[in-house]
């Protein structure tokens, strides 16, 4: 997975202005992912990678991947002040 990680801070680290049908293009084509454009398991991968990156205390390249992608999960969280 970490090969699938890399791959999403590259893409989000290169195209600023992006959205996550571009980056499932993107990872079906550098990787041996085959994922659906328009599927949840792109939501997935952004909240592991993101969950990686925390993980490991590089703080900017996680917030960089939350910026860029906004997986819902995390915008649900801010505006609807849910704590687990």
């Amino acid at each position: 997975m970490e090969q699938i990680y890399e791959a999403v801070l590259l893409h989000a680290r290169n195209n600023k202005e992006t959205d996550k049908v571009e980056l499932t293009i993107f990872l079906n084509e550098k990787t041996d992912m085959k994922i659906t454009v328009g599927g949840l398991a792109i939501n997935t991968i952004i909240r592991q990678a993101y969950n990686h990156y925390m993980k490991k205390k590089e703080f900017e390249n996680a917030y960089l991947i939350l910026d860029t992608y906004q997986p819902e999960v995390y915008i649900w969280k801010v505006v609807n002040r849910y704590i687990d």
